[in-house]
């Protein structure tokens, strides 16, 4: 391909990609030099990259990666190198693509009801299609390409034609092959990936959406205890699905969860093999109960939406915990609260004092936490202030015992200490051995008051001489004969 007097051959798609994943590479290195540097976020990455490429492109006509590779960014008109503006622009509109899908995605996230399985690939769909333009214009231009009226050459051309540098040729050749190969491979993996999780995702929805319309088979064993918290879950599912605030959402979901809990406790006695499938049943049949409209299941779906979302923000790990606690559905002995019948409301109360106790010290305890916390402890100042009273009440009881635990093994050990010294002092006083037994009496005064570098006992004139630091002569009495030296 000939324009003017230059021969061309434009970059393919799988040599502008690698080369692109090379300079992801460096850009990352620098970055992460940076980040002990400065704080980083979205804006200053993005402005590494910018400022990195532009340079590149402007001084050099290609970066790091596309020199590596063989390829050049040039002017559309005269094959000059882009200027440092057009550079940045046309790298700006090459990162659309990538806001675009994390935009969407972000929008996706915020429904209320999950978008349907198609809808949700819409995102990873238009990233992917964008770059694809170059495939359908005549000198193989991406859309920011179109805009910067660039485009991208293969200088590799060179070397083929004019057998210049062999070596380099060769290496790129070579280094292309495996590199487009790897591609070949990563994106049929992809696509593989991305078909079945379309497929699952679909067959899921699809089960979701029709499982508001049956009626599933359930055994209530005759039971009355059974009946009781069905009607319980029944009444908490329904509010469930009427709820609009925050709190409402999560007391609600709480309530039915905690009857659930009960009736599977009891279904458990009962069947062992399929005690979790038949209290699912009971829990779908009381959701369908109320959803007899297309509104109602939308309601239904917005507020499960919405705790899947805030899964952090409740930390409904800590509440799952809480509530088997409470209801000891997985326990083989039979000492449940539920044995009770004990109202859901009154349950709900000792949920309260026990998710108000162990929320604040949750790792998922961050901002949103903390607002939704303040929240909740408005709801039930009571509770939550015996809750914080109880927990001040055992952190002193903890610290006192500590405290105590910590005095009696220190007592302890230097019981033990004098015990092995008054041994060595008696042992020294049987052998007869002055100096022995001064050295001892002087360590046992001493103690770890302070250090004792030197020690010296003379048998002509039974004298000690000692020196030490960390303390005064003065500050210790001593027995005749004993000359001491502070240092």
């Amino acid at each position: 391909m000939e324009e003017g007097n230059h021969e061309l051959k434009y970059a393919g798609f799988f040599t502008r990609l690698l080369a692109t994943l090379v300079d992801i590479v460096i850009v990352s290195f620098i970055i992460n030099a940076l980040g002990s540097v400065i704080p980083l976020n979205a804006f200053v990455i993005l402005g590494v990259w910018g400022i990195y490429v532009s340079v590149m492109l402007s001084r050099w006509h290609a970066t790091l990666g596309g020199k590596l590779f063989g390829i050049k960014v040039l002017r559309a008109n005269d094959f000059e190198a882009l200027s440092f503006k057009w550079a940045l622009i046309r790298f700006v509109i090459s990162m659309v693509p990538f806001l675009l899908y994390s935009y969407l995605r972000g929008l996706q996230h915020m429904m209320e009801i999950p978008p349907s399985p198609t809808m949700s690939q819409l995102p990873q769909l238009i990233f992917m299609l964008l770059p694809m333009v170059m495939f359908f214009t005549k000198k193989r231009q991406m859309i920011h390409d179109m805009i910067a009226k660039s485009i991208v050459v293969d200088v590799n051309i060179k070397e083929e034609k004019t057998h210049s540098n062999k070596t380099i040729y060769v290496g790129r050749k070579i280094l292309r092959g495996i590199g487009t190969l790897a591609s070949l491979v990563v994106f049929g993996y992809l696509l593989f990936y991305v078909s079945v999780l379309y497929t699952l995702s679909k067959s899921s929805q699809s089960n979701y959406d029709n499982s508001f319309h049956i009626k599933y088979q359930t055994n209530d064993y005759n039971d009355s205890k059974i009946i009781f918290y069905n009607k319980e879950l029944e009444k908490y599912s329904k509010k469930f699905i009427e709820a609009e605030a925050m709190y409402d959402i999560f007391e609600a979901d709480v309530k039915k969860d905690l009857a659930l809990g009960c009736m599977q406790y009891f279904i458990r006695r009962k069947n062992k093999e399929s005690w979790i499938e038949e209290g699912s049943n009971f829990r779908k049949n009381a959701r369908n109960k109320y959803t007899i409209t297309e509104e109602k299941i939308k309601k239904a779906k917005r507020n499960s939406n919405y705790m899947d979302k805030h899964f952090y923000t409740f930390d409904l790990n800590i509440v799952n915990h809480i509530e088997d606690d409470i209801t000891e559905t997985w326990s083989d002995k039979n000492e449940s609260i539920c044995e009770q019948k004990l109202s859901i409301n009154n349950m709900y109360k000792i949920f309260v004092k026990k998710y108000t106790w162990e929320f604040p010290s949750s790792v998922c305890y961050d901002e949103r936490g903390k607002k939704w916390f303040e929240l909740f402890e408005q709801k039930q100042p009571k509770f939550s202030k015996e809750a914080q009273l109880e927990k001040l009440k055992r952190e002193e009881e903890d610290r006192i015992y500590v405290e105590k635990m910590q005095k009696e093994e220190t007592e302890k050990k230097e019981r033990e200490l004098r015990e092995k010294e008054d041994e060595a002092i008696a042992n020294a006083k049987k052998r007869g051995n002055i100096g022995e037994l001064k050295m001892l009496q002087v360590k046992k005064i001493i103690g770890d008051k302070a250090k004792i570098p030197y020690m010296g006992f003379s048998k002509k004139t039974g004298i000690l001489k000692i020196e030490i630091y960390g303390a005064l002569c003065s500050d210790f009495i001593f027995p005749p004969k004993i000359q001491c030296k502070s240092l």
